[in-house]
């Protein structure tokens, strides 16, 4: 048996209210129609993890940095923790002080039982994805599916793929 500070526990929680929880660490599935109804989400059961793991777990989370022409600094913001916003001089700066506070958040969930969301880079994608249409934009998709003689399919993946 792994040690206490390593067993991590998943809470799925989906749409409806149904709960189900996947004890197995570092297991991750995430086949969403609604982002907000269907979120993973992970609870670290031991309040001891140490900050060395969390500063390691961090790194696993998602980052963007751009530069902010309002403050004329860089500004690092963290995808899965919208509130961790970090401005600094330097690009590179502005990431690793983003990690710092992402750090922090973890091991104050550590401490106190708190869910934290599963980092993007974990997760598992079935590749299904089922998009509502009105009535008027699916028939005209389906017409220039047709036209182009692809499936709907394949002309919905064309333009998303072309941005």
């Amino acid at each position: 048996m792994p040690p206490a500070s390593r067993i991590q526990r998943r809470t799925v929680r989906r749409t409806g209210g149904k709960t189900a929880t996947d004890a197995r660490a570092g297991v991750g599935q995430h086949s969403s129609t609604d982002a907000r109804a269907d979120v993973e989400r992970r609870t670290v059961t031991d309040p001891r993890a140490d900050s060395t793991n969390t500063r390691a777990e961090a790194e696993h989370y998602s980052y963007r940095v751009a530069w902010d022409p309002t403050h004329e600094q860089f500004l690092c913001t963290s995808v899965e923790f919208p509130d961790v916003r970090v401005l600094a001089s330097d690009s590179e700066g502005a990431l690793t002080r983003a990690q710092q506070d992402v750090a922090r958040v973890l091991e104050r969930a550590a401490a106190t039982g708190a869910d934290v969301p599963q980092p993007l880079s974990t997760r598992t994608y079935s590749g299904r994805l089922q998009v509502r249409l009105g009535e008027d934009l699916h028939r005209a998709l389906a017409y220039e599916a047709a036209e182009n003689g692809i499936s709907l399919n394949q002309l919905i993946l064309k333009k998303l793929a072309a941005g």
